[in-house]
């Protein structure tokens, strides 16, 4: 645009874009005029002195050029080249009529704007997903996780998930083998967790073990947003119509609100059947030899108590499924091991366990040494896990002896996003294997000390005093499932949909922030003794007791359990018990 400069007393110049203003308000380009405006207000002027990044010094940029640029979310312009990624026509806002406002805007690539609206036919990115969500023109589908116009798509869309194509689900990794380290990355960069109260409280009860869940899923897809920010990854699984959604590896209070925020995200935007499950692993625990003989132990006297809080195809398949996932523990091999273990027998012991977890391998084969035991006789590539019959019990220690993960697998739950239902059975499974972490010596030296273990008792054995009304909790938990198990096998259900298990909370509530009514149950209850009594005649609110004067399990006292099966079992007898307990037949 050619001008003419207009200089009235020497005061006034006519800019390039026809206005007239004070000089010392102009900078003059190639004999022009151009308004001088503030870089940090949009459409303020001709140019703007912008410092570069690169060069690190300050220069007159034309906004006519294509060299900088108004930066949305930095709210001033800038050099392009100063900006790694750029949205160049993004969704900076919303007008008065309720429609979309298009500018740019950069990325930061530590948390990327990455809310996908659709307009006009096509998919632009948002700035931020605020700006979307308050347009009352605009709404979520919970089926991809994009911003409709409102009337543009089927209002099912909005509220109930569909089915992920078969083009994603293949795209996606079969398990997060070599990916998780990216994802705690990000999970670290973006989580800023609300925390429940009850999450502030109550979170150490975990002790220091990390914990991971796998839910299972029949449709529905969780936007990348959302599961970066959490460390939830989408994986294909062979076995389920939609996808397994697997955390990162948790912990403590951070950890515990993952868990409940990636619940509700679940629950709002996936679906999942009666042929899915949830499984949770547990990490920072001991790869050792007397770990491994301490947890069998453990686990094979709670599990008949373990299978009454669950269906009764969990026990015995019964042909729901096509495969029985969660057999028992066999009874052969718990046989096979010493009610008194030494170091002098521990190897021989451990052998029996892990000729048992890889299918009639012997340890001797290995040196007799855990660090030379990489991979599974069965799966040495790591690549088919399907053919290691032993990972499909109730309790799966394969990842812990043979695989990379370095976890112990809780299998039994039936799939749920009940959020109580959940995290109770967090802290369950994580106190079996803090009972044994904890005291692994007694257990080793006699066998008598667990006899009669019950999960009341190991539950008041492992949560501090202090925290009774976590107990009283769990108890109500275990108590509440175990009625409704019972109601639903007599009725000759063997399935018992996990549905129609309605658990009511009756101290703390994980799904939502506690109500004055749970403030005042908790306040009523804190330092009160637990009026049901452990089998094994402990008084919980002892600190130190001794059994055959020696401190017993922690100082915890116990009355002497009966004397353990003595008999002699011939060899044949037992090779059957357990070609039978391998098959899934005990």
């Amino acid at each position: 645009m050619n001008s003419k400069y207009i200089k009235p007393n020497g005061k006034l110049v006519t800019t390039i874009s026809g206005e007239q203003l004070p000089k010392k308000h102009c900078r003059l380009i190639n004999k022009k005029y151009y308004k001088m405006g503030k870089r940090n207000i949009k459409d303020s002027g001709d140019v703007y002195q912008i410092l570069s990044n690169k060069s690190g010094t300050k220069k007159w940029y034309r906004s006519n050029t294509g060299y900088i640029v108004y930066d949305y979310r930095k709210s001033m312009y800038m050099l392009k080249t100063d900006l790694e990624v750029i949205v160049e026509n993004g969704i900076v806002g919303i007008d008065k009529n309720q429609k979309p406002i298009f500018g740019t805007f950069s990325q930061d690539l530590k948390n990327p704007s990455i809310t996908q609206v659709s307009f006009d036919g096509k998919i632009y990115i948002c700035l931020s997903e605020e700006i979307i969500k308050n347009c009352q023109n605009f709404q979520e589908a919970i089926s991809d996780g994009i911003y409709y116009e409102r009337q543009s798509i089927p209002a099912l869309q909005f509220t109930e998930p569909i089915s992920c194509s078969k083009e994603y689900k293949n795209s996606l990794p079969y398990d997060s083998k070599g990916i998780t380290k990216k994802w705690i990355k990000m999970h670290e960069e973006k989580y800023k967790p609300v925390f429940l109260q009850q999450v502030e409280d109550y979170h150490h009860v975990l002790g220091d073990l990390t914990f991971g869940l796998e839910f299972e899923t029949i449709k529905g897809k969780i936007p990348d947003s959302i599961c970066n920010n959490l460390g939830l990854i989408p994986l294909r699984d062979g076995s389920i119509e939609g996808l397994e959604y697997v955390t990162i590896p948790l912990q403590g209070k951070n950890g515990l609100q993952t868990v409940i925020d990636s619940v509700n995200q679940l629950k709002r935007r996936t679906r999942y059947d009666n042929n899915c499950s949830l499984h949770i692993h547990y990490g920072n625990i001991p790869r050792t030899e007397e770990f491994f003989i301490g947890l069998y132990k453990v686990l094979f006297k709670i599990q008949e108590e373990m299978y009454d809080m669950f269906p009764l195809h969990k026990f015995k398949n019964f042909g729901i499924k096509k495969k029985h996932y969660t057999k028992p523990l066999p009874l052969g091999t718990m046989l096979k091991l010493d009610n008194k273990i030494s170091s002098k027998t521990v190897k021989e012991n451990f052998n029996h366990v892990y000729s048992f977890l890889s299918m009639g391998s012997s340890y001797a084969n290995f040196g007799n040494h855990l660090d030379n035991i990489i991979s599974h006789p069965s799966d040495p590539q790591g690549t088919s896990k399907w053919n290691i019959r032993t990972r499909y019990h109730w309790v799966n220690l394969i990842p812990l002896l043979f695989g990379n993960k370095q976890t112990v697998e809780f299998r039994i739950h039936t799939p749920t996003y009940d959020a109580n239902k959940i995290v109770n059975y967090l802290i369950l499974c994580a106190s079996i294997v803090n009972f044994t972490k904890n005291n692994l010596s007694n257990i080793l030296k006699n066998s008598n000390s667990i006899a009669n273990l019950t999960l009341h008792d190991l539950l008041l054995m492992t949560i501090p005093k202090k925290d009774n009304v976590i107990i009283a909790e769990l108890s109500n938990y275990i108590d509440q499932r175990k009625e409704y198990i019972n109601r639903r096998t007599r009725d000759g259900d063997l399935i018992a949909i996990e549905k129609d298990f309605r658990y009511n909370h009756k101290y703390v509530n994980w799904k939502a922030p506690l109500t004055n009514d749970d403030l005042e149950r908790i306040a009523n209850y804190g330092g009160r003794r637990l009026k049901k009594k452990s089998s094994l005649g402990f008084d919980p609110v002892i600190t130190t007791t001794y059994f055959n004067n020696n401190p017993f399990l922690g100082g915890v006292g116990m009355t002497p359990a009966p004397e353990p099966f003595t008999g002699n079992i011939d060899t044949g007898q037992l090779e059957q018990i357990e070609e039978e307990d391998l098959n899934g037949d005990l």
